[in-house]
């Protein structure tokens, strides 16, 4: 039977065009594309169980692909230094909102995973030029724009303390990493700050250094949440100021500025009242040191107090009440974030949209 052979038509035509469009499309791409790497360093009692050097993630809010990897040319599980590798993304400053999100995200993922962690910031995390851990892809290989920064430093914070290895399955811990870098995480100042605080105390070899970190981490976090006292509270304030105000003259400026501003300060809780309520609150019938969360806040609190005020406390009761109120800071980290009780300062710098 003969086939008449169909000359090629219109149809044809536009596939072949469209074929040759998307293969200089890719090609362009390839040669314009951007990537991150954004270095962190893990507490020397945690390891990551791993026996590849890198680990494919997932892919960002932004479509890019992340994947875990080790610093250092060795397995994950051996070594401490360790990044997230970001690729793909169309333009500089996407592939530099995307390094500021990472950085947002290591921190709740070692919040969650109870992991020491200390990931730099750059000093360019500034609004103008955050670009110091990006780098441009070309078609041929992999060129970094500009020297990442050294985590050397972090070294000195180690404590000379021996200490057994934890070593975190990467299925578990790489699962929870996915599901983060998926999500589009703003975290605003108070927050950030907080998880910092906690995620680097694991690095403070100083008994009373650790202690204070963690109270400083929860204060920032506390801070975020401001209460007014009842109506009665701040009647009883008003006629204060009044009467401070009536006796101006007689005071003096510095002594008047100080009286008008601490009865100011007084129409809000104070961060230990509302450090009680928070930890009653949010952490329920959790216990800590064989007290109920708000016991404990306000136990940890006083131990602040006489440091700070005093600097004369018992090392003995510093370092188990520490035990305890790294994983206290944690609990609350975590559940005001996942209560959605953000704190309500300042957003942090950098533009999580598009």
């Amino acid at each position: 039977m003969r086939h008449e052979q169909r000359a090629p038509g219109i149809s044809d035509g536009m596939k072949a065009i469209g074929r040759l469009i998307k293969t200089v499309v890719k090609r362009v791409r390839g040669a314009h594309s951007y990537g991150f790497r954004r270095e962190f360093l893990l507490a020397p009692n945690y390891r990551i169980d791993s026996p590849n050097e890198r680990e494919p993630i997932g892919k960002d809010p932004w479509g890019a692909d992340i994947s875990l990897i080790s610093s250092e040319s060795k397995p994950i599980k051996e070594s401490s230094h360790l990044g997230l590798l970001g690729r793909e993304y169309t333009s500089q400053n996407s592939a530099c909102v995307a390094v500021r999100h990472a950085r947002q995200v290591l921190l709740h993922w070692a919040i969650k995973n109870h992991i020491g962690v200390i990931v730099p910031t750059v000093a360019a995390d500034c609004v103008n030029n955050y670009y110091a851990p990006v780098y441009k892809l070309s078609a041929q290989s992999l060129t970094l724009r500009v020297q990442v920064y050294s985590l050397q430093s972090a070294h000195l914070f180690l404590t000379g303390t021996l200490q057994l290895i934890s070593y975190k399955s990467f299925h578990g811990v790489g699962r929870c990493l996915a599901d983060l870098v998926q999500h589009k995480i703003q975290m605003c100042n108070g927050h950030e700050l907080a998880a910092e605080l906690i995620a680097s105390s694991d690095f403070e070899g100083s008994i009373r250094g650790r202690f204070l970190a963690l109270m400083v981490a929860l204060e920032t976090l506390i801070n975020g949440y401001r209460r007014k006292r009842p109506d009665k509270v701040q009647r009883l304030i008003d006629k204060l100021i009044g009467m401070v105000d009536e006796r101006r003259k007689g005071l003096g400026d510095d002594v008047y500025q100080s009286l008008k501003g601490g009865l100011g300060d007084f129409r809000r809780e104070s961060v230990r009242q509302r450090g009680r309520s928070l930890a009653r609150d949010m952490l329920g019938r959790k216990r800590y040191w064989n007290m109920d969360a708000a016991r404990f806040f306000d136990t940890c609190y006083r131990l602040r107090n006489e440091m700070v005020h005093g600097g004369a406390v018992d090392n003995g009761r510093v370092l188990e009440a520490g035990q305890w109120l790294r994983e206290f800071a944690r609990d609350l980290w975590v559940a005001s974030w996942d209560e959605g009780r953000h704190c309500s300062g300042a957003a942090s710098k950098g533009d999580f949209g598009g």
